[in-house]
C-alpha cells in the first residue's frame, strides 16, 4: 500500500518532501492532522522530491525522531494519535513514509526560534 501511494501523484492525501526541510514537514503534518476525517489516512514521504525522484534520507532514525518531536513538542496540543513512520527502500536509497491520521483535537504549530 505505501509503495502504491508513493508511486501516485501528489494530491490531498500525499505529499513529498526532501530530507532537509523539517519546517515544511511540520506544516504538512499539522495540515493533514486537522483536515482528515476519521476514516482517512494521508502520507508524507520524506526523501522524495516534488517530481517523485528518490532523494533519500541521510539518517532515517533521526528523521523519525524529528517527526516525533514535531508531534510532541512543536504542536499544541501535542498531536495524537502520533503518526506511524516506516522506513522504505527505493532506488537503493532509504526514505521515510509518515502515515498520518486525524488529530483527536485541533492542533496548531508552535512558533519557536528552534533550528528546524
Amino acid at each position: 500500500m505505501l509503495l502504491q501511494r508513493l508511486a501516485a501523484a501528489e494530491d490531498n492525501f500525499v505529499e513529498r518532501k526532501p530530507d532537509n526541510v523539517s519546517r515544511d514537514w511540520r506544516k504538512t503534518i499539522v495540515a493533514f492532522a486537522n483536515s482528515l476525517s476519521d476514516d482517512q489516512i494521508a502520507y508524507l514521504f520524506i526523501g522524495i522530491g516534488d517530481r517523485g525522484e528518490t532523494l533519500g534520507v541521510a539518517n532515517p532514525d533521526k528523521v523519525q525522531k524529528t517527526v516525533a518531536e514535531i508531534c510532541d513538542d512543536q504542536c499544541y496540543p501535542p498531536l495524537r494519535p502520533r503518526p506511524k513512520c516506516t522506513v522504505l527502500r527505493r532506488d537503493g536509497k532509504e526514505i521515510v513514509a509518515v502515515e498520518m491520521y486525524r488529530s483527536e483535537e485541533h492542533t496548531s504549530e508552535l512558533q519557536s526560534p528552534c533550528n528546524l
